[in-house]
């Protein structure tokens, strides 16, 4: 199933291009989604931008229900055939949001809740930081703690993954590392810090053994040069 978004018309009438962000779409990716949850988002995010993508990546029988609430709100639907990860999920949404010839794009997942003037909010960070000269390449809004409604910090000790997680992070920057276009100087930021999480996930946080099975997995299968998504059985 796939709902088309059609191309925006063109609006000579007024002013165009990145200082403005116009024509701003939302890229939502699902997996298995809560239903209520993903229609709270879809809610609010909807009256924020000019159009919303959902990308499933995948969802055993919710398709009906996906097409169905993305014909209700006018959003695009885009139902991939496997899971293939966010990251990949979300270059679909932002392909297509290219096509609809969007100034911006908007990522989210389908736990994101955002606040009702967020996406003005960041329109106005960006329009402010490019009116002082600044080169942006991207925005983003602070993560609000649900528990306690404190903001969390910009920058934080660690961050706690799932197993499996740990083996994308290990696998794919090592892909990365290989690369001929990834800066050397990042590489040699990047590599102390993927040796610190290795280590304290290995040895400080449960589950201890799976962490370091799925981090030497992560390693092997980086080295390999191995893609795709990680077969759980």
């Amino acid at each position: 199933m796939r709902v088309e978004v059609r191309p925006f018309p063109d609006r000579p009438d007024e002013p165009s291009g990145p200082e403005v962000l116009a024509r701003i779409v939302a890229v939502v990716v699902t997996y298995h989604p809560e239903p209520a949850r993903l229609s709270a988002l879809l809610d609010v995010i909807g009256s924020q931008v000019e159009s919303v993508i959902i990308v499933d990546n995948g969802s055993p029988g919710m398709a009906d229900w996906l097409g169905e609430s993305a014909g209700a709100r006018g959003c695009g639907l885009e139902l991939l055939e496997r899971n293939t990860g966010v990251a990949a999920a979300h270059n679909v949404g932002i392909a297509k949001a290219r096509l609809a010839r969007a100034d911006a794009v908007l990522l989210l997942d389908q736990d994101s809740l955002p606040a009702a003037n967020m996406v003005a909010e960041l329109r106005r960070a960006f329009v402010a930081l490019t009116t002082a000269g600044e080169v942006v390449g991207a925005v983003g809004p602070s993560q609000i703690d649900g528990r306690n409604g404190q903001p969390a910090p910009f920058v934080r000790d660690i961050v706690v993954h799932r197993p499996v997680r740990l083996y994308y992070i290990m696998r794919n920057h090592l892909l990365l590392y290989g690369r001929r276009d990834t800066p050397a100087r990042w590489v040699l930021q990047d590599v102390p810090r993927l040796i610190f999480k290795s280590v304290v996930f290995a040895t400080a946080i449960q589950p201890r053994l799976k962490n370091l099975s799925m981090i030497v997995k992560g390693i092997q299968d980086g080295i390999r040069g191995k893609t795709g998504s990680y077969d759980l059985r």
